[in-house]
This record gives structure tokens, C-alpha cells and sequence, in this order.
């Protein structure tokens, strides 16, 4: 996976730079990516297509990652900036969840995929306050997520009986990620006593 990461942090860079001449600043992209997730809800609601959710879910998980590479190519990284991400990630994976009941998902498995992947960033959150770094600690990320998403929704108007195995295989992932993430800062936390 980190492979596949620097080769998309790579063409993300060289978007940001391509994004950063429109004059959009980052916090812009942000909303944007948020926007696009607001949509999720409608999209699923009117249409029941499965296909146009996964669209959604991949134009705002884009727009998520241009928003920091471009704040780091146009020098305008700050806490604010940090902050906006972080909470227009929450609300987006909240509609996106939203989305999923929509389309008719099983009400517990949505509910368990989003527990887990917030509670994923929540460890994240806290551990860095603690000065803990767990960035690359656990298999499905913020990055891996909205990939399975995109699988589980794709899949969905075609074959509901694979696209659930995929959405409870994710959301197992997820809860293995949260298990290593925990075990991983108690740990190093135990160091210090």
C-alpha cells in the first residue's frame, strides 16, 4: 500500500500545482469536497443508483486529497485549514453513510463501518495530542476507506450479494485497524510510564 500511496501522493502534487494557478485556495477545495459529499444523500434518495453514489464518494475523496497537497504547494498549511479538513472528512463519511442506508445497506453494517472509521481517526486525533504519530498504523486509513466505498457502491446496482461481502470485509478492516492503532499507542504510551 505505501507504494500505491507515493504514487498517488506524487500525481496529487502535481495536481495541486496544476489546481494552484485557478487561484482556489485550500480551504475552497475543502468545502467543495464537502459539497460533493452533501450530494451522496440526494443522489442515493432519488436515484437508488449505487453507480452515481460511487461517483459521488470519488470526486469528494479528490477533492479531499487535493485540498492538503495543495496547501503545501501554495504555502498555506495552517491549523485552521487542518481543522476544516478534519471536520468536512467526519460530515462526509457521516453522509456517506447516510448514502449507504439510502441505497438500502443493512442499517447495523453501515453503523458498524462508520463506529469504526471514526473511532480509526478519533485514536488518531487523540495520539497526536499525546504527541503519539500513527500516521501508516492499520491497514484501511482515511485514504482506504473511501476506496472500498467506491467498490461496495459500484458493485451495488449489479450484485448486492458481493457488494455486501466487500462492505463487511471493509468494515472488519476497519475494526482490525482500530484494534492495531490502539494496541500500538497503549504500547508506546506504556514506555513513558
Amino acid at each position: 500500500m505505501n507504494k500505491l500511496r507515493n504514487k498517488i501522493s506524487s500525481s496529487t502534487e502535481k495536481a495541486a500545482r496544476v489546481l494552484a494557478k485557478t487561484g482556489l485556495s485550500p480551504n475552497a477545495v475543502t468545502a467543495l469536497s464537502l459539497v460533493a459529499a452533501f450530494t451522496g444523500p440526494l443522489v442515493a434518495g432519488l436515484w437508488k443508483s449505487g453507480v452515481l453514489v460511487a461517483i459521488v464518494v470519488l470526486v469528494s475523496g479528490i477533492m479531499d486529497f487535493l485540498d492538503g497537497a495543495l496547501a503545501r504547494a501554495t504555502g498555506k498549511t495552517s491549523a485552521r485549514g487542518g481543522f476544516l479538513d478534519s471536520f468536512a472528512d467526519r460530515a462526509s463519511e457521516a453522509l456517506f453513510a447516510v448514502s449507504f442506508l439510502l441505497l438500502g445497506f443493512d442499517p447495523v453494517l453501515v453503523t458498524a463501518f462508520l463506529a469504526m472509521s471514526f473511532l480509526v481517526s478519533y485514536i488518531r486525533a487523540r495520539a497526536e495530542s499525546l504527541g503519539v504519530k500513527v500516521e501508516g498504523v492499520g491497514i484501511m486509513e482515511r485514504a482506504e476507506r473511501p476506496i472500498a466505498l467506491i467498490a461496495v457502491a459500484a458493485l451495488a446496482d449489479f450484485n448486492r450479494g458481493i457488494a455486501t461481502l466487500i462492505y463487511v470485509a471493509a468494515a472488519a478492516l476497519v475494526a482490525l485497524t482500530v484494534v492495531e492503532r490502539f494496541v500500538y499507542v497503549w504500547k508506546h504510551l506504556s514506555k513513558e510510564g
